[in-house]
């Protein structure tokens, strides 16, 4: 829950109208938290509000509002927003989703808001040496999932206060965002539709240099035709030049996986295994798949042994004969495979497929982990994207094609080279990369050339 609160306040000396009547001492709290507390260097105190004008934070809501609650993430690694900006292509990505571009010289926190699977990730950052406000210093830092219906009532509260605020002051301004407010609340079930659909893939709607009419209208009847989860896959991955190109992999897939069987080795008591669903409980991706991996080998009576055949395991949890299918056409860069189903809705996974083997076994796994997340017979697609099911099955896939606990068993020392990670990554039949990231992300032993660690979500 995301909670704004605001004490007006006198505003002496500020000539703009709209800015002196909107003036007041805001303290935003997420759970609870107070994400605007801060130290002020002039009093050498504590607070957890911040004064000044809260229109331009209203405007900026309701200029982005469709980017919050869907667009997500698109970076491997939880960067701040100042580092961010300095890149140029990620710069509008934070003009649509952190709070610093709402400040207008005022002073607001790090705090960004998108969509992570299920839910909303807020984000806040403490800051650190570069912040650009001389006497304050935000001194939080954490995150939570939030539920988007919540977090659209929130903004709704926010933004009727201030309007009603304003309800009286002639000004153009106010009379904009008054219509903007009016025409967003106003928008049919197809419009919103549309409006969350090119949000995810970074654009807004009501603007035709971003989305034209043509544009729209083929938006529409390509992601009519498909199921809601694989549309999600596909457009949180996907571009608006590359989607039709995808849809017609997605159509040659579909066709191949048709033709699947069931497999005649279909006999552990495994065909649906229960995950759990994404961020119960707060629980993070990686923690999430983990966990899930760990339980299905427990259940499957493989501990952490090495796992030496992969399709093997996917015909005895009840998936077709040949578990990937080769495609003939290639998709955009960004999208790996699709789970789809055959017959009598076997699992199955159509790709165009990587050569090696090693690469091969990851992406089975990963399919694993989204076809149960499913629950039932809805196309997935396998993707390079950063959302929370994505980054679980990649989680997931490194937990059980090479455990953790496997590698502590045979680690009896604080770092690894480079020569020793190779000889896991031999014996398990992964990459290096995922040796070297399990190492890492479950503490095990420090790997001489340091990659990052991404337990962070």
């Amino acid at each position: 829950m995301i909670d704004f609160a605001i004490d007006w306040k006198d505003a002496p000396g500020v000539r703009d109208p709209v800015l002196a009547r909107t003036w007041c001492a805001l303290t935003i709290r997420i759970g609870g938290v107070p994400v605007t507390r801060v130290f002020d260097r002039r009093t050498k105190g504590w607070r957890n509000s911040v004064y000044g004008s809260v229109f331009p934070l209203c405007r900026w809501i309701v200029d982005t509002l469709w980017f919050l609650l869907y667009e997500p993430y698109r970076l491997p690694i939880p960067y701040g927003s100042r580092d961010l900006a300095r890149n140029n292509a990620d710069r509008p990505w934070v003009h649509r989703h952190s709070l610093l571009a709402a400040r207008e010289g005022g002073a607001l926190p790090d705090l960004t808001l998108f969509r992570d699977g299920d839910a909303v990730l807020a984000r806040w950052l403490r800051d650190g040496g570069d912040t650009s406000h001389p006497s304050l210093r935000f001194v939080q830092e954490g995150q939570m999932r939030l539920s988007p219906d919540a977090l659209r009532d929130s903004v709704e509260a926010f933004v009727h206060t201030v309007l009603q605020r304003v309800a009286d002051l002639p000004h153009a301004d106010i009379a904009q965002l008054r219509d903007d407010w009016r025409d967003l609340c106003s928008l049919t079930p197809e419009e919103t539709k549309l409006c969350a659909w090119s949000a995810r893939l970074g654009i807004n709607a009501h603007y035709d240099d971003e989305l034209s009419d043509n544009a729209a209208e083929g938006l529409k009847a390509m992601i009519d035709r498909l199921e809601v989860r694989i549309v999600e896959d596909l457009l949180d991955a996907s571009a608006l030049d590359t989607i039709q190109e995808d849809l017609e992999w997605i159509d040659d897939a579909h066709r191949r996986a048709r033709t699947a069987r069931r497999a005649s080795t279909d006999d552990w008591p495994l065909h649906h295994p229960r995950h759990g669903q994404r961020g119960e409980g707060g629980a993070t991706a990686y923690a999430a798949g983990y966990r899930d991996a760990r339980a299905l080998r427990t259940r499957a009576g493989i501990g952490t042994g090495v796992l030496p055949d992969m399709s093997g395991l996917l015909r005895r949890l009840g998936w077709a004969d040949a578990p990937l299918l080769a495609t003939d056409t290639k998709p955009s860069a960004y999208l790996r495979a699709v789970v789809d189903h055959g017959h009598d809705d076997v699992p199955v996974l159509a790709a165009h497929p990587p050569a090696d083997k090693t690469s091969k076994r990851f992406l089975l796994a990963r399919s694993l982990f989204l076809q149960a997340t499913s629950g039932s017979t809805e196309r997935r697609l396998v993707t390079s994207s950063h959302t929370w099911d994505q980054r679980a099955s990649r989680a997931f896939a490194a937990e059980l094609l090479a455990p953790a606990d496997a590698l502590r068993d045979r680690i009896h020392s604080d770092s690894v080279s480079d020569r020793e990670v190779a000889q896991y990554a031999d014996e398990f039949i992964v990459d290096p990369a995922l040796i070297e990231r399990q190492l890492e992300n479950h503490a095990v032993a420090q790997v001489d050339n340091g990659r990052q660690d991404l337990r962070q979500w």
